[in-house]
């Protein structure tokens, strides 16, 4: 797929975060779901509120979902929960790249009729590679604005149903490009 730019100047925004040292967890795969019952105890909370960090809490995840937020140490670690040490480390809300072109590959720029082109072919290995990434890097949902639909409908409904673990994702299909008239 390649797409002219009317000018030769645009830009790309990219979200991105880094997470200063992130909570140490088993790799998450098909076959180890994020759900259950998991204890975070002594973490730093960034309620994503704007309020300063809330240091040393306890933080208890049901079924993927924060249940509850207390003092360290002040809740009780319920049977067969899995239980983190977050001395030190940071617990953020998930971010969300609203620009994730999830099914395409590196791309490449350059001209073609004295316009500048962009090219981004598909490449099957990438999805995987990316959905990793952004989960390593706090993104929880994605929105990819355009790629090959089939497959990038498989790809949500594989993290959706739990075949693949990766961020929430919202597709949009083929990308709409004009050609030179």
């Amino acid at each position: 797929m390649i797409h002219r730019f009317r000018r030769t100047s645009y830009s790309i925004a990219l979200t991105a975060a880094a997470v200063a040292a992130p909570i140490a967890a088993p790799p998450l795969t098909a076959q180890s779901p994020a759900v259950g019952v998991t204890l975070i105890d002594d973490v730093t909370v960034i309620d994503g509120t704007g309020r300063s960090p809330l240091e040393s809490r306890s933080v208890l995840v049901v079924d993927g979902r924060i249940a509850e937020i207390a003092a360290a140490g002040t809740i009780e670690l319920p049977d067969g929960a899995t239980h983190l040490n977050g001395r030190g480390r940071w617990l953020t809300p998930g971010l969300i790249d609203t620009h994730a072109h999830l099914s395409l590959g590196p791309v490449e720029i350059g001209a073609q009729d004295g316009l500048p082109t962009m090219n981004m072919p598909a490449d099957p290995d990438v999805p995987l590679r990316t959905l990793r990434t952004l989960l390593a890097h706090g993104v929880t949902s994605a929105r990819d604005p355009g790629g090959e639909p089939t497959q990038l409908v498989a790809l949500r409904e594989a993290v959706s149903t739990g075949v693949l673990i990766g961020p929430r994702l919202k597709v949009a299909g083929l990308v709409i490009d004009r050609s030179r008239v």
